[in-house]
């Protein structure tokens, strides 16, 4: 089947939901379903990039907004996860910088380098029969 087909299916299946709210809300909660695993719990950059690119970001901005907040956040963490200040943004900062990544006028903050083993060497970890300072002390 055609993007066209689906397309024009889709249209004609809201017209026919209109008929009872039963049928609007099975439908409501069919879509946000999908969306939710579509475009939610499944983003990633190349895939948010790829909505800008198909002239479909506004319709994807306008279903995001029916959503919760914590929505915005999961897809931030998603397609640029290493950005601390994720959490920190109001609504407005998280559609910015969603648009921004889908335009490509951002880009995701890098990985952080661990610096947790320096030089190749492991971390020390703590013996686990050990007493504690004050037990393993001579004095």
């Amino acid at each position: 089947m055609s993007a066209k087909t689906v397309s024009h299916l889709a249209q004609k299946s809201a017209r026919l939901s209109s008929i009872t709210d039963q049928h609007q809300n099975k439908l409501r909660k069919t879509l946000d379903q999908w969306f939710f695993g579509e475009f939610v719990k499944a983003m990633k950059l190349p895939l948010l990039r790829k909505i800008y690119e198909a002239g479909a970001y506004d319709v994807f901005v306008e279903l995001l907004q029916l959503r919760s907040d914590a929505d915005l956040v999961a897809i931030l963490d998603k397609v640029d996860k290493y950005n601390a200040d994720v959490q920190m943004y109001s609504t407005k900062q998280a559609l910015v910088h969603i648009e921004q990544l889908a335009k490509g006028q951002a880009k995701p903050w890098p990985k952080p380098k661990d610096n947790s083993q320096r030089a190749g060497k492991a971390a020390p970890s703590a013996s686990k029969k050990s007493g504690g300072v004050i037990r393993d002390s001579k004095y």
